[in-house]
């Protein structure tokens, strides 16, 4: 590599002006005249820099947002036409709506999947070639998960499950396992779109697969549109522990789900490497990468999906491989009001549908072909990522650790080589050194100081999320402090230029080296942690030490300037959305100003952290966060504790918020007091206001504990039937020894989900799951014995729950608390829903609190 050294003789003061200072740069020399007159072609380089990255995040926007044309309903039977998908989408989301569990809707819901279903079997009859079946199952059991990172026990009685099964038949058939494709026709509370677009897509599906002789299926396809995935996947759960006759025949799985209205479909998990590579080669427009499966494996979403109940990668739970596919833009409306059929982007159905309906068929036909592919923990992962949506790159994890490994290696070859033999490996690996540290420093400066600046905003504000109805103010407020900060170690760091003369290197070539050595040592602590996340950073890794050698050729300061940013072009398409990208190619870029003075940088960044300043105080005046297209989450509870005999003992609204703005400043406009209000005698107590706080903690466990709340009187609720609310009873008592075997019935006012915390120090085993579940802290005090949480959910028509408790015979008594929230709307919370404005999108619920001691 070129080496820039001081020239060690004297200077010619004849020849030699004395306001010059020369140096000797591969045999030629330097003057600061000389560098003034290359400083033009430099002060070109920043709007060609700034345009690049204007035109690669304009592509960038462009590839994420784009679809594929979208087919009319009268488009030809054999093609998928998401026209006719979105007529399903509107049946269910208008013509039914709200579809949660134990609601007319869960129902409606369901009978019309059988119907739509049904009809798909009839024309399969007509087609030929292949055989359908239509079942229906009504399923019933528990599970024990973690939920929010606390252990939960999850029970359901009666939930639906609607099954298609398509098979070649007579020479066709090539094949008997089956490529198993799962959506949720159930929705949650307050949304009612959900995943209603991935219901029409499959039934889409499923219909040109009917439609057009010419298809060919490798093997069976087994649709399972399931009632019960916002219950905590319970349907799923119940379908695979079912014992169903098709159940033994699946071979690979297709989940599809959504968590916004806006696409693009992401393949964000998978279970076996080569269902991943089926799906990369097939699908026309993949999307995804293994860095959202690291997310999702790290616990940093804490979310879920039926994928958790399918998968051989989620321990006792599932058994085959497959894939996990959803939409992930346009998350403001996901589980919102406004989660609706005009949301819907244009193409995103049409997408998923063919990419699904490929992916499908690849995946069928490497079952047909050979022996079940491998689903063993060794081969559970591979590395994934599209390349800008127009391919799909995927490599198995043995693989991706040599891959991730190799720049850190080379990045080591490089430094070894530039110190063997010339006596001088300290002050070569100095500067090297002090430009990783810059680096480093840089990132964490990218991060930090952004998010103190947030949170310093909001404090004194007292404005939480000021921005987040206006994307473009959010860009606003954090990109400008979020440049200052990634330049702001190397504006106060020594001046570049000057420093590197002195040591014999150049500085762009030293900067890259230094930015090479701490992203490849980020990628080789990704391989050290099983992330297959690590292709991100070693893509940037040999980018930056190529780039280095490029600059070590170039004599011409533009020019290396500019291909060092071409060659990182590569590193930036995988790092897509360009946001990210941005920053973290500004992070080997910052220091290439030369030798800019100190005070010019810092008053330039001074100037961006300015312009932040004041747009937050702008943005921390704006009288709400929210919109109608940005809406607010609002639980509302109406929650009514009684006694045995049915007695309403108090009654309170619950209202909570679920971002950062807490409620009473969210609602801060509205009068509260103008709601009708209810008092019983002695509800008003401190006593009884605390009971209300731990209740609705227990109602809502784990997230009660972290939501933030307040509380006040409500009317008389609209009791469902005459006589008890929630009943709890032994039915029958035996004594096993040193063991007290309960008979335990529990009727509930209606159809609903729930909570129950049993209290006991001595509880040994319950009838609900093998194994009996504990909470991790106390949830609803009444004595210093352990907890245990159990969530439950059921649809009309199995309302009565029995099971059997054993208890420890030594132990006085067992505590079971029992909170049941009916999700049909009562005239009181409409009531007090047309008080709250149009952005707030409420979450409600009727819930009946009571204590049982045996």
């Amino acid at each position: 590599m070129a080496e820039l050294r001081q020239r060690k003789s004297a200077p010619d003061k004849s020849k030699v002006p004395s306001s010059s200072t020369s140096v000797e740069v591969d045999g030629r020399a330097w003057t600061r005249r000389q560098q003034k007159e290359d400083s033009p072609l430099l002060l070109l380089a920043a709007p060609l820099i700034i345009l690049f990255h204007v035109a690669l995040v304009a592509f960038s926007v462009t590839r994420i947002y784009s679809t594929p044309p979208v087919l009319p309903e009268n488009a030809s039977p054999d093609v998928f036409s998401e026209a006719r998908a979105l007529s399903t989408v509107k049946d269910l989301t208008e013509t039914i709506g709200y579809r949660l569990v134990s609601t007319k809707g869960v129902d409606e819901a369901h009978q019309y999947m059988l119907h739509q279903t049904r009809q798909l079997a009839a024309q399969a009859k007509k087609r030929g070639g292949i055989s359908a079946e239509v079942e229906e199952q009504r399923v019933s059991g528990g599970v024990n998960l973690e939920y929010f990172h606390a252990p939960i026990g999850s029970l359901y009685q009666g939930l639906g499950n609607v099954m298609l099964r398509l098979e070649p038949t007579g020479q066709q058939a090539v094949g008997n396992t089956t490529v198993l494709l799962n959506a949720h026709y159930d929705s949650t509370l307050g949304s009612p779109a959900d995943c209603a677009s991935c219901v029409a897509v499959l039934l889409e599906i499923a219909r040109v697969l009917v439609s057009d002789p010419t298809i060919q299926l490798p093997g069976p396809m087994l649709f399972l549109f399931n009632g019960g995935e916002e219950s905590l996947m319970q349907a799923a759960h119940g379908f695979v522990h079912s014992g169903h006759r098709w159940v033994n025949d699946i071979g690979v799985f297709i989940n599809l789900e959504a968590t916004g209205s806006g696409g693009p479909d992401t393949l964000f998990q998978h279970t076996a490497g080569w269902t991943a590579q089926t799906y990369a080669a097939a699908a026309k427009y993949p999307r995804g990468s293994v860095f959202l499966q690291d997310v999702f494996e790290a616990g940093f979403i804490p979310s879920d999906t039926d994928y958790r109940m399918f998968s051989a990668a989620t321990g006792q739970l599932g058994q085959w491989p497959g894939l996990d596919i959803a939409h992930i833009l346009d998350s403001a409306s996901y589980h919102t009001k406004q989660d609706n059929l005009e949301r819907l982007r244009p193409g995103i159905l049409q997408a998923m549908g063919e990419n699904t309906m490929a992916a499908m068929l690849a995946l069928s036909q490497r079952l047909a072909s050979g022996p079940a592919p491998s689903s063993t923990p060794s081969k559970a992962k591979s590395v994934f990522f599209d390349v800008a949506g127009y391919f799909m790159v995927t490599y198995p994890m043995d693989i991706a650790s040599m891959i991730h490994l190799a720049p850190l290696v080379l990045m080591l070859l490089v430094l070894t080589t530039m110190t063997k033999g010339t006596g001088q490996t300290v002050s070569k690996l100095l500067p090297i050194g002090k430009q990783a540290g810059l680096s480093a420093a840089s990132f964490l400066c990218a991060i930090t100081i952004p998010a103190v600046t947030g949170a310093l905003r909001s404090g004194l504000s007292g404005n939480p999320m000021a921005y987040y109805s206006s994307p473009p103010l959010q860009y606003t407020i954090y990109l400008p402090i979020s440049l200052a900060a990634t330049a702001l170690p190397y504006a106060l760091s020594r001046s570049p230029s000057q420093a590197h003369l002195k040591k014999g290197q150049r500085p762009l070539q030293t900067a890259l080296l230094g930015f090479a050595l701490v992203i490849s040592a980020v990628a080789g602590l990704a391989v050290a942690l099983g992330m297959g996340s690590g292709y991100l950073f070693a893509a940037w890794g040999v980018c930056a030490i190529v780039a280095a050698g490029f600059v070590s050729v170039v004599q011409q300061p533009l020019i290396a300037l500019l291909g060092s940013m071409v060659l990182a072009l590569p590193a930036q398409l995988l790092c897509l959305p360009l946001s990210l990208s941005l920053l973290i190619h500004c992070v080997g870029k910052a220091n290439m100003a030369g030798a800019a003075p100190v005070a010019q940088t810092l008053a330039v960044l001074a100037a961006l952290s300015l312009f932040c300043f004041i747009t937050c105080v702008l943005a921390s005046c704006a009288p709400t966060a929210y919109s109608d297209t940005m809406p607010k989450r609002v639980v509302l509870q109406h929650h009514n504790r009684h006694d045995a005999a049915g007695t309403i003992l108090a009654t309170r609204w619950t209202v909570a918020a679920v971002d950062s703005v807490p409620i009473d400043r969210a609602l801060r406009n509205i009068n509260l007091t103008s709601l009708p209000q209810w008092t019983t005698p002695g509800s008003n107590t401190p006593a009884v206001s605390m009971a209300f706080v731990l209740a609705f903690m227990q109602t809502f466990f784990p997230l009660g504990a972290i939501l933030q709340t307040v509380h006040f009187e409500a009317p008389p609720p609209q009791v469902p039937h005459k006589g008890p609310l929630t009943t709890v009873k032994v039915i029958k008592e035996t004594n096993r020894g040193s063991v007290r075997h309960l008979e335990v019935e529990m009727q509930l006012p209606a159809a609903g989900w729930g909570v129950m915390n049993i209290t006991s120090a001595g509880l040994k085993a319950w009838s609900f799951t093998e194994t009996v579940t504990f909470a991790a802290q106390p949830v609803y005090p009444k004595s210093e014995t352990m907890q245990h949480m159990l969530r439950f959910a059921c649809n009309q028509g199995y309302d009565k729950w029995n099971f059997w408790l054993e208890v420890d015979a030594n132990q006085p008594e067992i505590w079971l608390d029992v909170a049941a929230s009916l999700l049909e709307p009562s005239d009181a919370i409409r009531e007090f829903v047309s008080h709250l404005p149009s952005w707030a999108s409420e979450v409600p619920a009727t819930t009946y609190q009571s204590s049982w001691k045996f």
